[in-house]
């Protein structure tokens, strides 16, 4: 006696056929959902990697803008006390030079070689203190 028996093949079975089509059609929803899911990690990742960038150079170019602005306000309190020093050694030098034809030119020559004075002194014994910022300058411009 022949007997059929059913075919473990499952293309034999319409049922089956069905059922590992709709599970390899799912696998392949799952897989594209997974990609896009990692593409969409990625494109988070390099966003926040962006954004810290340009948070590090928004930090960066605020540091140098305080740099500059204590730079300027202590330029221009310099300045207020050369001014002041300026108006000091005029009064030094008209108090204790005779008066005579010729002495506010004169008084100015010395003035001005007075301040100089004091500028290259304070220069020279107060630039290492000061980093020896001036000296590093001149240095690099020379080499």
């Amino acid at each position: 006696m022949s007997s059929k028996t059913p075919s473990s093949s499952p293309a034999s079975n319409p049922v089956e056929v069905q059922l590992l089509k709709e599970q390899t059609l799912e696998q392949r929803n799952q897989s594209q959902l997974l990609k896009e899911v990692v593409l969409e990690l990625k494109k988070d990742k390099e966003e926040q990697q962006a954004q810290n960038t340009l948070a590090s150079q928004i930090k960066t170019v605020n540091q140098k803008l305080q740099q500059q602005m204590v730079a300027f306000i202590i330029g221009g309190l310099a300045l207020v006390g050369v001014f002041a020093w300026k108006q000091v050694i005029e009064t030094v030098v008209s108090d204790y030079m005779p008066v005579s034809t010729g002495s506010d030119l004169r008084g100015k020559i010395v003035s001005a070689v007075v301040i100089t004075l004091v500028v290259v002194l304070f220069t020279y014994f107060f630039s290492d203190s000061l980093g020896g910022l001036a000296a590093s300058k001149i240095d690099a411009k020379i080499v």
